[in-house]
């Protein structure tokens, strides 16, 4: 997956936790989303998992452990492929 086959579908905007949990601001509805890889910034991620809290959705990513690890996803668009 690459920005240019890559749908935007929100924004980290903060985190969730002390284990790299990442908050993202959807700019639709997250009903029925289940990504297996994620583009956030200019990096392709896998998505561990995901649920809904409190109008986010809640992600863990793969070799993202620690808060501290998460911290410079703040501020990034998410995109997806057009798949999913």
């Amino acid at each position: 997956m690459n920005k240019e086959t890559a749908v935007p579908v929100g924004k980290v905007v903060g985190l969730h936790g002390v284990k790299g949990e990442i908050k993202i601001l959807l700019f639709g509805s997250a009903e029925g989303l289940e990504w297996k890889t994620a583009l956030i910034g200019e990096t392709p991620y896998r998505i561990k998992s995901s649920r809904k809290h409190k109008g986010m959705l809640l992600a863990t990513i793969e070799g993202i452990g620690r808060m501290e690890e998460a911290e410079p996803l703040v501020g990034s668009e998410v995109s997806v492929s057009r798949e999913d």
